[in-house]
């Protein structure tokens, strides 16, 4: 293991073409089911038949890969697929780190499912601090319902397992409750907090969840924010957000960033979904981004083929490859590492 570990900095630190092992981190999509409908997020659009990984094909990718994190995500809630803590507990049998985002919804009922799965981290995703602002971006009504359930989860763990952080994805219907939002992790009884900047390519749908977000004001909302989490002892990515709030008020003019940093994605991670396609980094769920099937071709005639070394070129070279790219801001090594531990 210790050799995968070194041969996983070395793809990201000399950046080859073709990698010298497969990937140690992998994202896997075990549904493209989901129980709610939030205000920017695509998946009705682009999803008319919902479908979950089947359990031996999830087996199979594990088995074939040997990834030592696997992080459940993509356009559905990972809950809901039939056989998600059966997929968690073959994971963790070989060993293997798990880290899930949920909207929380599916709590209800499973609260003792998860803590006996030993799965590492929870991500859930609220975007808000009050029921309001939440049933306006999620567009339900089950935030006392979930607040309830993350306290009963948080006080029912031993030894603050699983790590449990809360999502917030930052528009300008709920800038406001960022604070607030920092003392309800506290009560909640969660460990983390990670705010993420919104990224849409559509103009118009992202100027609407935008609105009146100012950069300035959110900088300061930052500094203010680190503060009371130190105080609070609740880690967050503040620091980070305000060691990048350059390029975050460039993106939020809905221009290119033109960060120096190269991303490492395609040189340490995947992201399979469903249907089997692989894409190099969680991001770019598009067609035109798919690298292969791993339904129907092994990890080793995927992980190095053609496309994935055009891909990695481009970024060698300091290209872009995708518009999404354009309006992303890289993680250091050094992030992904510390992220690597903090559930992200």
């Amino acid at each position: 293991m210790i050799k995968r570990y070194l041969n996983s900095i070395k793809n990201a630190v000399f950046k080859p073409l073709r990698c010298i092992d497969y990937p140690m981190h992998i994202y896997i999509e075990p549904s493209t089911a989901c129980n709610i409908n939030c205000v920017m997020c695509d998946r009705a659009k682009l999803i008319k038949h919902p479908k979950f990984m089947p359990l031996e094909k999830f087996k199979e990718i594990v088995d074939e890969i040997k990834p030592k994190f696997i992080n459940f995500s993509g356009y559905g809630e990972p809950l809901l697929a039939p056989n998600f803590f059966e997929m968690v507990s073959y994971a963790r049998s070989k060993g293997i780190n798990i880290v899930t985002t949920t909207n929380g919804v599916c709590f209800e009922g499973n609260i003792q499912k998860i803590l006996d799965s030993k799965i590492n981290a929870l991500g859930i995703s609220l975007d808000a601090a009050t029921e309001k602002t939440y049933k306006k971006i999620r567009r339900n009504d089950n935030f006392p319902k979930i607040i309830k359930n993350i306290k009963l989860l948080t006080s029912s763990r031993k030894n603050n397992f699983p790590f449990v952080k809360l999502e917030f994805v930052i528009m300008g219907w709920n800038k406001n409750e960022i604070l607030d939002f920092v003392k309800l992790t506290k009560q909640a009884g969660a460990d983390a907090i990670r705010f993420q900047m919104y990224t849409q390519v559509d103009e118009t749908h992202r100027r609407k969840l935008i609105g009146n977000l100012n950069p300035d004001e959110l900088e300061n909302i930052f500094r203010t924010g680190k503060k009371l989490a130190n105080q609070l002892k609740i880690k967050t990515n503040f620091k980070s957000l305000l060691s990048e709030i350059n390029e975050l008020k460039i993106n939020y003019q809905a221009k290119k960033i033109n960060s120096p940093k190269k991303c490492l994605m395609p040189w340490i991670s995947i992201n399979i979904t469903v249907d089997g396609d692989i894409w190099p980094c969680c991001q770019l769920m598009t067609r035109d981004c798919v690298m292969g099937n791993i339904y129907k071709q092994s990890i080793s005639e995927i992980w190095n083929n053609q496309k994935m070394q055009r891909f990695r070129n481009q970024i060698r070279q300091g290209h872009k490859p995708h518009l999404l790219c354009q309006m992303c801001i890289p993680r250091s090594l050094f992030d992904l590492i510390k992220g690597r531990l903090f559930g992200s």
